[in-house]
């Protein structure tokens, strides 16, 4: 989930709040809500560019498009099916409307549309003699530099475990460079990745004997030297122990990873609220229901977190809270609320 800046220095973004994708507008004041989309699933992220937003369709072979424009007006909703035979697992839009998505059919598939265009087509990119052993691989997670300067799409749990690099000029995208990236644990896929300047973080899960584990995982700009952060495993989901005191606390799954350019790591991690890993490799979570989706705002200053509360009924399961990367309550929870209740209600 990333944030669209105008250059009037206004921030927007897309997550859930009641029982719909949301699209609010981001200020010193806090978040203001602009439109719901009652066609966007709240099983899959949404993801906002310069003049579209972007998510799956139910069924992951197609994405839904909405133009957008900055007054909160949204067009016609668009449905663009993948190719045929291709399931979808990972997308992004960058701000030049660039919509790129991963997944696979018998082998990977990583796929390019410029929804400017007045013809839309896909481009396939990844290289015929890159997939000539590639059966039953695909695409799990792609991230894309603050800038949209460099994009890595990541292979999923068959070995060995594939990155794909391309970078941007002038003259275009490059043609994906290959590399391999070194497991950490046996059927290792990633669920989430995300890129600042400099690194590259990664959720990855694996399983080896039915234990399963799951990793935060850091590498450089090229992805070639990684660093473990974090592990958990989920063992015996009812202990509140681990016979490895490397190991934390089984929780949820971690399910999304963002960072600022300081270090700080946020992850959306489930019934243990928002993850913050800071700069002095502490684990610490906020917030008292489910984090599940997460959006970083003002510049990476602060977090906005969408919680999910299953006690509640669906009009009102999904709230917002702000937090501050270093880990204070920015915006009580009622206040963003009920602002953005007044803001959704005539179009609700």
């Amino acid at each position: 989930m990333k944030q669209f800046m105008t250059n009037l220095g206004m921030e927007h973004i897309i997550l859930p709040l009641g029982d719909r994708q949301t699209l609010f507008s981001c200020s010193g004041e806090g978040l203001t809500a602009l439109e719901t989309f009652p066609l966007f699933t709240l099983d899959h992220r949404a993801e906002i560019g310069c003049s579209f937003l972007v998510t799956f369709a139910a069924c992951k072979s197609a994405l839904i498009v909405q133009a957008w424009w900055l007054t909160g007006r949204v067009g016609v909703p668009e449905v663009i099916e993948l190719p045929k035979g291709i399931c979808g697992e990972a997308f992004l839009i960058t701000s030049a409307d660039e919509l790129f998505v991963g997944g696979k059919s018998d082998r990977p598939w990583l796929g390019r549309m410029n929804l400017l265009e007045p013809i839309r087509s896909w481009v396939s990119l990844l290289p015929d003699e890159d997939l000539k052993f590639a059966n039953e691989k695909g695409i799990d997670a792609l991230s894309l530099t603050p800038y949209g300067d460099r994009l890595i799409a990541y292979d999923n749990l068959m070995l060995p475990l594939y990155a794909w690099i391309m970078d941007r000029s002038e003259q275009g995208w490059s043609k994906p460079r290959r590399i391999e990236i070194e497991p950490e644990y046996t059927y290792e896929h990633i669920v989430s990745a995300y890129a600042t300047d400099d690194l590259v973080y990664l959720i990855t899960r694996g399983i080896n004997h039915g234990n399963s584990m799951q990793f935060l995982r850091r590498f450089d700009r090229n992805a070639e030297k990684s660093e473990l952060l974090l592990s958990e495993t989920q063992k015996d989901i009812y202990s509140k122990s681990s016979e490895n005191d490397a190991m934390f606390e089984t929780g949820q799954e971690w399910s999304q990873v963002m960072a600022t350019e300081a270090g700080t790591v946020l992850i959306a991690a489930g019934d243990h609220g928002l993850g913050r890993y800071d700069v002095n490799s502490e684990l610490t979570y906020l917030g008292d229901q489910a984090a599940n989706y997460i959006a970083l705002i003002d510049h990476g200053a602060s977090v906005a977190v969408a919680f999910e509360n299953r006690e509640k009924a669906t009009p009102t399961r999904w709230e917002i809270d702000v937090y501050s990367t270093e880990g204070q309550s920015e915006f009580p929870r009622l206040r963003l609320n009920s602002l953005a209740a007044a803001d959704a209600a005539p179009d609700a």
